[in-house]
């Protein structure tokens, strides 16, 4: 069986017949180097996947409808039985099939579906009543990223410490990070300082970073004329951990700050202050369901870093890595949906990056979401960037710390429907 794709910027629209059917062979019908070139990417995803197919591929000069109708004829003849993929192409391409059917119908079996992407629906475009490809397909979000041509670096890759943390979320770790945002939620602009101020002491304490274990000695931090401030507003988030389970042994003296983290994950939780954030999204993000009970969401990571062409380099020549990282990554099915957190001010500088890395791994299917609590201090500048948004396509979900669980998860369930 062969698969016939007209080809598309768009990978998804490339490869979802591939993905879903089982074919020994790939036909690219269109224009430009760039049909070869993501050909190439989209044949090195499959091989990683396990999936053995031939790619070859056909030029056309897209304003010559009978040329193209001529080259269809050549395909349908020379290949024992086609399935049109009708995904992408240009118009002319569409017409030249619907010539090309007409003619055949009666010699030879021509399969045609089109796969709505959004929906995972596949439409039977020949009438014949039969359906080739699997409908409601999903991607992984390592996925949807190896079919653009990136990859992720995990934590535990190549030389460098940073890199995406692959969390564990049992059922005890969620109600640990929901704990943690219950206390965020009460002044994130506190929850930020605090958070700061508390790495920034670790930092000058024990190296170990595998110890759960926190001892400080404190004089030289009271000796600076905010030290004492800062450790009075730091006892009552510790006050406040310790109460939810996330710490314990808390010891705060005049001397000395002592206590132990619950596990790696609750102490990987508050690395950085966003973190917190981050994974509440996430997490509410997973919970959130179809009518059915079917999850809404059907993969989700956070803190995800991205190389862009998927070749990681150290030392010197990692400076030839293009990266970003992405808060919060979800799919759900074939659509993916990029989200950015901020628990404190934005600026339109964190539009422009959704928005480019959006169009990088996902073009137009990408849905791109803000995630804040508060935006900006001043009423016009909230209203600038939230005019700048609606131009670019980001959706914004404001003021989440003065949202129950159920109204952010409610929100996050409606993406892609305002």
């Amino acid at each position: 069986m062969t698969i016939i794709e007209f080809f598309d910027r768009a990978p998804i629209e490339n490869i979802i017949s591939s993905l879903t059917m089982k074919a020994e062979k790939v036909v690219f019908i269109g224009t430009g180097k760039g049909m070869e070139r993501q050909g190439a990417e989209l044949h090195r995803f499959l091989e990683a996947k396990g999936i053995a197919m031939e790619f070859s591929y056909v030029h056309i000069n897209k304003h010559e409808l009978w040329s193209i109708v001529d080259t269809l004829e050549g395909i349908v003849k020379h290949e024992a039985e086609c399935v049109f993929d009708l995904n992408g192409g240009e118009d002319l391409l569409l017409v030249a099939m619907g010539i090309v059917f007409e003619r055949y119908r009666n010699e030879k079996r021509i399969e045609m579906h089109r796969y709505n992407i959004r929906s995972g629906a596949v439409s039977d475009c020949d009438g014949d009543g039969i359906v080739l490809p699997e409908p409601h397909y999903n991607l992984s979000v390592e996925d949807n990223i190896a079919m653009h041509g990136g990859a992720i670096r995990f934590a535990n890759a190549g030389e460098r410490a940073a890199g995406t943390v692959q969390w564990k979320l049992s059922e005890d770790f969620q109600q640990d990070v929901l704990k943690l945002w219950e206390i965020c939620k009460g002044s994130p602009a506190a929850w930020n300082r605090r958070i700061s101020f508390l790495n920034e002491l670790e930092g000058r304490g024990s190296r170990d970073s595998d110890s759960l274990r926190v001892s400080l000695e404190l004089e030289r931090v009271l000796a600076r004329r905010e030290g004492r401030d800062k450790l009075d507003q730091l006892s009552e988030l510790l006050a406040a951990m310790e109460k939810a389970g996330c710490i314990s042994g808390l010891n705060l003296s005049d001397t000395e700050l002592s206590f132990s983290y619950k596990d790696m994950q609750v102490k990987r939780c508050i690395i950085k202050a966003g973190n917190v954030l981050e994974l509440t999204t996430m997490i509410l993000a997973m919970r959130a369901r179809r009518v059915d009970g079917s999850k809404l969401y059907t993969d989700a990571m956070n803190g995800v870093c991205i190389d862009w062409d998927g070749e990681f380099h150290s030392g010197e020549e990692s400076i030839l890595d293009v990266e970003n990282e992405i808060d919060v990554f979800l799919m759900r099915g074939l659509i993916p949906i990029l989200v950015s957190c901020k628990n404190g001010m934005v600026n339109s500088d964190e539009l422009y990056k959704l928005r480019t890395v959006a169009n990088r791994f996902g073009g137009n299917y990408a849905r791109r979401v803000l995630v804040t609590t508060y935006i900006n201090r001043t009423a016009r500048s909230r209203e600038a960037l939230r005019q700048r948004a609606r131009e670019m396509e980001v959706e914004l979900i404001e003021n989440v710390h003065l949202m129950t669980n159920e109204e952010f998860e409610k929100k996050l369930r409606n993406i892609g429907l305002v």
